[in-house]
C-alpha cells in the first residue's frame, strides 16, 4: 500500500483541483452571468452532487484511517460527524422527494466548513484557539499535495461542494417560483 500511496494522493488532488474549479465556475456564473446552462446543470444534480461528495468523503476517509492507518485527530473526528449524516440527507431526500431535510445538510456543511478553515489553519503553523486533543496533533498533516491540498482542504472542498449545490438549486427554485408568479 504505501508504494501506491503518493499516487493515490496525487489523482486524488488532482479530483480536488477539479472539484475546486466546479466550484469556481459555478460562483462566476452565479453571481456574473445570470442565465447560464451550467447553473441549470448544477440545479438539476444538486442532490446527486452532494451524494456524491458526501459518499466520496465518508469512503476516502474510512480508507486513510482504517486501511492507510492515519490516525484522526479531534477536528477530523468533528468534520465526520457533520459529513458522514449527509449522505442520509441526501438518500432520504433523492428517495422520498423531501428537499426539506436538505437544510440539514446545508447547517451541517456551514459546522464542517468552519471546522475545517479552523483545521487547516491549525495545518499551516497558527495556534490553537480551541485546544484541539492529546491523542493525535491537529497539526499534523498526512498529505501535502501542490503545496495547498490537506486532508482538511480536502473536507473544505467537499463543504463547499455540498453548500454550491444547494446554494444554487434553492437559487434557481426561488428564481422559477417568482416567474411563476
Amino acid at each position: 500500500m504505501q508504494a501506491i500511496l503518493p499516487t493515490i494522493n496525487h489523482l486524488l488532488a488532482l479530483g480536488i483541483v477539479l472539484l475546486q474549479v466546479g466550484i469556481l465556475i459555478t460562483l462566476y456564473f452565479f453571481f456574473f452571468k445570470k442565465e447560464s446552462k451550467w447553473l441549470h446543470i448544477v440545479s438539476a444534480y444538486a442532490l446527486y452532487i452532494g451524494l456524491l461528495v458526501s459518499l466520496a468523503s465518508i469512503l476516502l476517509s474510512l480508507f486513510y484511517s482504517n486501511i492507510v492507518g492515519y490516525a484522526p485527530c479531534t477536528l477530523c473526528w468533528w468534520q465526520r460527524v457533520f459529513m458522514y449524516p449527509q449522505l442520509l440527507f441526501f438518500g432520504v431526500a433523492l428517495y422520498k422527494k423531501k428537499e426539506k431535510i436538505l437544510r440539514y445538510a446545508l447547517i451541517f456543511s456551514i459546522i464542517g466548513i468552519i471546522l475545517s478553515v479552523y483545521h487547516y489553519y491549525i495545518e499551516l503553523g497558527g495556534s490553537e484557539i480551541i485546544p484541539c486533543g492529546t491523542t493525535v496533533s491537529c497539526a499534523r498533516r498526512y498529505i501535502f499535495e501542490f503545496g495547498y491540498i490537506t486532508i482538511p482542504l480536502m473536507a473544505f472542498t467537499g463543504f463547499a461542494a455540498i453548500i454550491t449545490a444547494l446554494f444554487t438549486r434553492k437559487a434557481l427554485q426561488n428564481k422559477a417560483s417568482l416567474e411563476k408568479n
